[in-house]
């Protein structure tokens, strides 16, 4: 029952990000369509499936609260439902399809919640930047290049990604290198993201750094 929840909540929230005022880009299909799919994968036993469930519903609660901060009249409104069905779905997950017997050839020997924070908080973040790239890049051709650094940034946390679930150290290298960049960028004001967005990317990044911390560590001990 909770997961059908869950999947229940997660449609609501892709029918909320189609529901904003106005002509709405067509940029707003990408999260409405992983909204869809992590219906769907939340079904899926695989970690893989699971993870990326989880950090699709992550980046939309981040989004809803975020508009729900900042819109106004039935802007807000959705934003609300948006953020209520997100994090709602999330409560009903809670852990379920993330423990060491789920399916997947992710099979650490330690760390293994670190990682999976890493991976689930990565995934968001690639998610929005490249959903602001692509929204950049639809906006006009004259941003190009911005919209070249956001899927840049994006695509090397994707990267760094499937190296931390491979276990392999240049994921995490790749990784640590993804979340410099974009702190560096959002900070220097090349993303032109609002201020809350651009600093909520900030904060994230640098928890994934100090997160890493300990694991990184234990490598450079083990190695010296």
């Amino acid at each position: 029952m909770r997961t059908v929840l869950a999947s229940v909540l997660a449609l609501s929230a892709a029918v909320c990000m189609r529901s904003w005022n106005g002509h709405l880009p067509h940029a707003l299909w990408l999260p409405a369509a992983l909204l869809v799919a992590a219906a769907g994968l939340v079904w899926h036993r695989q970690l893989a499936s699971q993870l990326l469930a989880r950090a699709v519903l992550w980046s939309n609660l981040i989004l809803g609260v975020l508009i729900t901060a900042l819109g106004h009249g039935r802007e807000r409104m959705i934003a609300v439902a948006l953020a209520a069905a997100t994090s709602g779905a999330l409560l009903l997950l809670g852990r379920r399809g993330l423990g060491e017997g789920t399916p997947g050839t992710f099979a650490p020997i330690a760390f293994r919640r670190t990682l999976l924070a890493l991976m689930v908080m990565a995934l968001a973040d690639a998610q929005t930047l490249i959903f602001f790239g692509t929204l950049t890049f639809e906006d006009s051709f004259a941003y190009a290049s911005r919209a070249a650094v956001y899927f840049a940034l994006g695509g090397g946390l994707l990267l760094g990604i499937i190296g931390l679930y491979r276990l392999r150290v240049w994921g995490l290298l790749l990784h640590a290198a993804s979340c410099g960049a974009l702190i560096a960028t959002a900070l220097a004001g090349v993303l032109r993201l609002p201020v809350e967005l651009g600093w909520a990317l900030v904060a994230t990044a640098v928890a994934q750094l100090v997160i890493s911390a300990p694991l990184a560590f234990r490598l450079v001990r083990g190695r010296s």
